[in-house]
């Protein structure tokens, strides 16, 4: 049987249609449930499911200092970053906290700038990148209220930790497939959530967990988490850097849309040119960081 050549853009669209569709989804389900408690049971699930494949095909438990060495990258990428950008779709709107999600380029590389080693294009469009974001908070600043704020803040500490455990966990050398690891960091930051809920109350508020809110939990998991991480590493290694990191751009169009059409989210002219020359920006610091 012949491969299907064109299968990595086939996954490449899928990976931006779930995550972007995730955000609708993560609104829907903050209605009914906590967001501590909320992402917990993701992660605790999703890291469950991921590292059962693996070790269910054999694969050892890493060890003890592996296992050590993965808690930092657990702790910003998933519980901090996770809780962070989940709790910022409670004051901004979902595709808001998409946009500024899609930054994380712009922190991870720029550590480069002070090297002296970058394409010196790299701060323009860096540059570029920030006019785009303030172009989006301007448009609020005649009836901006300090709940939008705080989204606003929210949403860009999640996407400073998330772009922080990627430097971290580039420094760290780990005995172990990339995607296993994931999977424990995954299931050490469910756990460690879980207890966070535990402390916070929201275990003692458990919700009754409706059909709609099984689904979401579901989708979230196995789609949105389990599939959308290995599918990353999958476009990756068969497309161009370019190609397989415009997904991001993909997400960010289906949350807009769904947000627009099923979450009654305002969407203006200010907003998409916001955007455009966002995600502009950040295609342009791919291209000159050669990332």
């Amino acid at each position: 049987m012949t491969k299907f050549r064109h299968a990595p853009y086939v996954v490449l669209v899928a990976i931006g249609l779930i995550w972007g569709s995730t955000w609708m989804v993560a609104r829907e389900a903050l209605e009914r449930m906590p967001v501590i408690l909320l992402m917990g049971t993701r992660y605790l699930f999703a890291g469950a499911l991921l590292t059962g494949c693996y070790l269910c095909k054999g694969r050892p438990v890493p060890s003890a200092g592996t296992m050590w060495r993965l808690l930092p990258g657990s702790l910003l990428m998933f519980t901090l970053n996770g809780c962070l950008s989940y709790w910022s779709i409670l004051f901004i709107p979902s595709h808001m906290a998409a946009i500024i999600g899609s930054l994380a380029p712009l922190f991870i590389f720029l550590p480069g700038i002070t090297t002296g080693k970058t394409d010196f294009r790299l701060p323009a469009a860096m540059l570029l990148c920030v006019a785009g974001v303030v172009l989006l908070v301007a448009q609020h600043s005649g009836q901006i209220q300090m709940a939008h704020l705080w989204g606003y803040l929210l949403s860009l500490a999640a996407v400073l930790c998330w772009s922080a455990g990627v430097l971290l966990m580039r420094r760290i050398r780990l005995n172990v497939d990339v995607y296993y690891g994931l999977g424990w960091q995954m299931l050490f930051s469910g756990m460690l959530l879980f207890m966070a809920a535990w402390a916070a109350g929201e275990m003692r508020q458990f919700p009754e967990v409706d059909l709609p809110l099984l689904g979401a939990l579901v989708y979230l998991v196995v789609p949105g988490s389990v599939f959308a991480f290995w599918a990353v590493g999958y476009v990756y290694d068969h497309l161009p850097v370019g190609v397989a990191s415009s997904y991001e751009y993909i997400s960010i169009l289906v949350a807009s849309a769904l947000g627009y059409l099923c979450l009654e989210e305002k969407i203006t002219a200010y907003t998409i040119i916001g955007a455009l020359i966002t995600l502009t920006g950040i295609r342009l610091i791919r291209k000159y960081s050669g990332g």
